[in-house]
């Protein structure tokens, strides 16, 4: 399979999987995944927030240009159906945000989390399992602590684990990973390569971050 076969989306989805896994996502069989991203993410209008964020999480720079294009992404998914880019997007700021760059307004990632926190229906639930999950993520990983006056995090989670199917997983693969990250309190942000032997992160910016574990023990 060709690479220009192969999504911005999908591209993002192994890059993160490849730093949890010690894999260099820069040195996979000769291709250089990250590098890739970078060019088509400069080569567009429109950024995906989670390409951004699989970007960050890769140590690669995040630039002034890819925080507008964040925002406006987030502003720009107005319909209910568009919640998940909204935590997409916070989730990218939040990682940009750790960068040693002044690339965003301080006050930007409340803003926008508010928002987040405002769609949150009575039974706790934002939407659907999988839109539950990156809200929560996207809050986790932009506040030190959580705002219980506006979101309802307890009941959320307890939604979420009400879907957890006999296997264990949450009805579907995409579910599974939204979700596993929440069971201890992490995010897409938290996702590094620190626990390899090696580091699998190349370039003079290293993103210091804990780990994720995909299983959950």
């Amino acid at each position: 399979r060709n690479i220009k076969d192969v999504s911005s989306t999908e591209l993002a989805l192994y890059v993160n999987a490849f730093l949890v896994t010690c894999i260099n996502p820069r040195k996979f069989y000769g291709l250089d995944l990250v590098s890739e991203l970078r060019k088509r993410v400069d080569a567009q209008n429109y950024t995906n927030p989670s390409v951004i964020l699989a970007l960050c999480n890769a140590g690669e720079r995040v630039t002034e240009r890819d925080v507008r294009n964040i925002i406006e992404a987030f502003e720009a998914a107005h319909k209910e159906i568009w919640t998940d880019t909204k935590a997409l997007a916070v989730l990218a700021l939040a990682c940009a945000a750790k960068q040693p760059y002044e690339t965003l307004y301080p006050a930007t990632i409340p803003e926008l989390s508010m928002e987040l926190k405002n769609r949150q229906y009575r039974n706790g639930t934002v939407e659907n399992l999988k839109t539950t999950a990156l809200v929560m993520q996207a809050l986790f990983a932009s506040e030190s602590e959580a705002d219980e006056d506006n979101f309802d995090e307890e009941k959320a989670l307890k939604k979420i684990l009400l879907g957890q199917k006999e296997d264990g997983s949450f009805g579907n693969l995409i579910n599974t990973y939204y979700v596993l990250p929440l069971l201890s309190y992490k995010s897409l942000v938290n996702i590094s390569s620190s626990h390899c032997d090696a580091s699998v992160i190349d370039g003079k910016l290293k993103v210091f971050c804990t780990e994720i574990y995909i299983a959950v023990h």
